[in-house]
């Protein structure tokens, strides 16, 4: 409900260029008062509700609003649903949404997920239009993350579209890690970027991701990466489309640096 109308305004003002649509995790207490059955159980004994019914009604219900704000505003941005267990809410969605963001572990499932989504794109197209209209490949966009060089290049292999490549700053996205010894770092994005160049698979974008705000964006692109992923840097500011424009204008500036010193 909050994160709704500030996408719509970085939307609108072309200041991103990819959503990935997650929706934190409710707290257990809050869940167990509602009833609602756990889906796994913790070493620990606590249950967990990873994709409890209301959070997955609060990912449909997301992706339909900034997906239809997209389409009835032409605008040039990717969206994604996060998790392969949203698979069927991303086919529900239909030309709403762009494609499904996998999980590492998941990456072996990429082509999978592909022909399912171009699969599912291709029937709800045929039944508002002629079959000869629809008789094309429908692209579909599928993305992971990944932590190291040779996770990257696996992800390569499985057909990725792109990477967030981390985790470079310290995130409450990985409150296990808690100093720079844990993370991977910034550097490491720009390092994926060589190793994929070499191998062939320049075309996949390599983008930062973890910690990443105002002040730090410009690191991740001086090192070599495509681009940067933000959450809460842009979602808590008072003001997010100034900060994100802020920026853009940044990583710009940083990417015609290091080309020009390349």
């Amino acid at each position: 409900e909050t994160s709704a109308p500030i996408l719509e305004l970085m939307m609108r003002d072309h200041l991103v260029d990819i959503i990935s649509i997650r929706v934190n995790q409710p707290n257990a207490i809050h869940l167990k008062e509602t009833n609602l059955p756990a889906n796994s159980s913790s070493p620990d004994g606590r249950h967990e509700y990873d994709n409890s019914k209301i959070v997955r009604q609060q990912i449909e219900a997301l992706a339909l609003r900034i997906g239809t704000f997209r389409k009835e505003n032409n605008i040039p941005c990717c969206i994604v649903i996060n998790d392969v267990a949203n698979i069927d809410i991303a086919l529900k969605c239909g030309d709403l949404i762009q494609g499904l963001h996998v999980k590492e572990k998941d990456m072996i499932h990429i082509a999978t997920v592909r022909q399912k989504l171009m699969h599912g794109k291709y029937e709800a197209n045929i039944s508002s239009e002629s079959a000869s209209a629809v008789k094309k490949i429908i692209p579909v966009l599928v993305g992971t993350s990944v932590h190291s060089i040779e996770s990257a290049v696996n992800a390569a292999e499985c057909g990725a579209d792109y990477m967030f490549v981390g985790t470079c700053f310290l995130t409450e996205s990985h409150p296990e890690k808690t100093n720079a010894d844990d993370l991977e770092g910034p550097l490491l994005p720009g390092l994926v970027r060589k190793n994929l160049n070499d191998l062939g698979y320049s075309h996949i974008p390599c983008i930062a991701i973890g910690g990443i705000n105002a002040e730090n964006c410009n690191l991740p692109i001086e090192h070599g990466a495509d681009g940067v992923a933000c959450i809460r840097s842009l979602l808590k500011d008072p003001k997010p489309p100034t900060i994100a424009a802020f920026m853009n204008n940044k990583i710009q500036k940083a990417y015609t640096s290091r080309t020009e010193k390349s």
